[in-house]
């Protein structure tokens, strides 16, 4: 499987497997991303057409006003959008080296924050609160992770070549 490393601007050294392509998807599809504003256009046969609004089309100041709407709801989904992929990214695709002693949980306990004891939920807590220390940090993290579950050309003719034996031959 292929993996990327990346370090975090905290200084912490992540492991980044893929980010199954079908969990991706079923996330995509928990968003609601908003529709465009439409106009109405004359058809053939005195017939009206709804037609999307594109930022060339705006003519008059509620369309405008549709449109930054629309655009405002539209990065409110991405951002929900990018908030489940990093929480799932973090979840299944993250594997980093806890420090050797509990100094950070003893440090974020002084600070009146609860540290999960279960195995799972704590190294979520570890990665999102210790290591993950910018927005670019999540961007990167959900990028390799996207990237890496891909199409890659090479592992599948690797792939193709593990069953070339198996395949029948035409002797002829």
């Amino acid at each position: 499987m292929a993996t990327k490393e990346y370090v975090t601007s905290t200084g912490y050294k992540l492991t980044i497997s893929p980010l199954s392509p079908e969990i991706s998807r079923l996330i995509s599809k928990t968003v609601d991303f908003p529709k465009p504003p439409f106009y109405e256009i004359d058809v053939l046969g005195g017939e009206k057409e709804k037609v999307e609004h594109t930022i060339d089309s705006l003519r008059t100041d509620e369309d405008r006003d549709a449109w930054a709407e629309y655009l405002s709801e539209h990065n409110i989904a991405r951002v929900e959008l990018l908030r489940q992929k990093a929480r799932a990214v973090v979840q299944k695709c993250v594997q980093v080296d806890f420090p050797e002693d509990d100094t950070w949980i003893t440090d974020q306990e002084e600070l009146g924050i609860e540290v999960p004891t279960d195995p799972r939920a704590r190294k979520v807590h570890f990665i999102k609160t210790e290591c993950i220390g910018s927005e670019t940090d999540i961007f990167a993290i959900v990028e390799a992770a996207e990237v890496l579950a891909r199409f890659d050309a090479v592992e599948y003719q690797d792939a193709l070549n593990l069953f070339r034996d198996i395949l029948p031959r035409d002797e002829s």
